[in-house]
């Protein structure tokens, strides 16, 4: 089966019939036939009116909520936003245990999700599965941040995930790992060819360090910690495709607070913090109860309890839903009952 899409035609209007790359085509197409008996006509009309360089403004990679419910290629194709959902979130926490086994620094565990989900802004689930894609977007993460790994330890450890083996010795000569190689180089030049290249990234974690240098007076140092376990869990759903890092990691920070019981205050600026860095108010608490509806949804999955014993240390996210669920109200908009697990290997891909 074949699956890529359609690609778009070259657009080059009525200049040619036949697309073929302009590479290969035959120099003197005009054959001198032109308004000014010049054979490279083509060329110069092609360089000077339809590819000129387009400077980016502003993040183009933003969508509204209704854009991601309704117009996705994945909810043309038949999924429900519930189920596109569902499956980000398994693809980003399958990136996030093989990062976590292999040591991978945040960052790029975190890049790879974003290239992830604006993969899937425009491609399909039902042509591209979610386990793949995930793999060959940590592939690439690793390469672009610096942080690469080697080809063959990503598939030992995506192999073990999919048995749910740590211990099991995996052999290079196996169809199986034949079979996760193929997929992850395949599709590791359709993720990087999907995102058009652009492959910057603008984290949240360097504005939570930004906005914690305004209150370097005293040890903030838990309320750091815990905002950056929020952003962590961030990435899991379509919030870095729908708010400004600069957002996301306010949200975290606001959150952190509320949980430690403490007011951020700047001895020189008598206005609240967010105030200082530009940030809308009822962005801010929108995007904070969206970000806690990921715990509520912790709480009524796995039924805890009194876990306000869980020592902060050893889960802080669990940790901090039982202060969530108490402090801020929300809905419950997260999928319900995701297994994150793997139980098959990928399809066979043709280089």
């Amino acid at each position: 089966m074949e699956y890529r899409q359609n690609k778009p035609k070259f657009p080059l209007g009525n200049y040619i019939n036949n697309y073929q790359p302009y590479y290969y085509r035959n120099r003197n197409y005009n054959n001198g036939n032109n308004n000014n008996g010049n054979n490279n006509y083509f060329y110069k009309r092609r360089n000077n009116n339809i590819h000129k360089p387009i400077i980016r403004k502003e993040n183009t990679w933003l969508y509204t909520t209704e854009e991601l419910n309704s117009s996705t290629p994945s909810i043309k194709d038949g999924y429900t936003p519930k189920d596109e959902l569902k499956q980000r979130w398994k693809a980003c926490a399958f990136i996030m245990s093989i990062g976590i086994t292999m040591k991978i620094p945040q960052t790029t565990i975190a890049t790879a999700c974003i290239y992830l989900h604006r993969f899937y802004c425009r491609k399909s689930l039902k042509y591209y599965p979610a386990y793949e894609i995930a793999a060959a977007s940590l592939y690439l993460a690793s390469k672009l941040t610096d942080a690469q790994r080697r080809l063959k330890d990503i598939i030992i450890v995506c192999i073990s995930k999919a048995q749910k083996n740590a211990k099991l010795n995996i052999n290079e000569k196996t169809h199986e790992f034949d079979k996760w190689k193929k997929t992850i180089l395949y599709h590791e030049l359709e993720v990087l060819e999907t995102i058009c290249c652009d492959v910057n990234v603008d984290h949240p974690y360097s504005h939570l360090l930004n906005m914690m240098e305004k209150f370097n007076d005293s040890d903030h140092s838990n309320i750091v910690k815990l905002a950056w376990c929020f952003i962590n869990d961030s990435f899991k759903t379509t919030m870095c495709l729908r708010y400004p890092a600069q957002i996301i990691a306010a949200s975290a920070l606001y959150m952190a607070c509320k949980y430690e019981g403490e007011v951020l205050i700047n001895k020189d600026v008598q206005v609240a913090w967010w105030n200082e860095f530009n940030i809308n108010e009822h962005e801010l608490l929108t995007a904070t109860k969206e970000m806690a509806d990921v715990y509520v949804r912790i709480i009524k999955k796995n039924n805890l309890g009194n876990i306000s014993k869980i020592p902060l240390d050893k889960n802080p996210s669990v940790a901090a839903s039982d202060a969530i669920k108490r402090k801020i109200q929300s809905t419950l908009l997260s999928p319900e009952n995701i297994n994150t697990s793997i139980t098959s290997s990928p399809s066979p891909r043709n280089l």
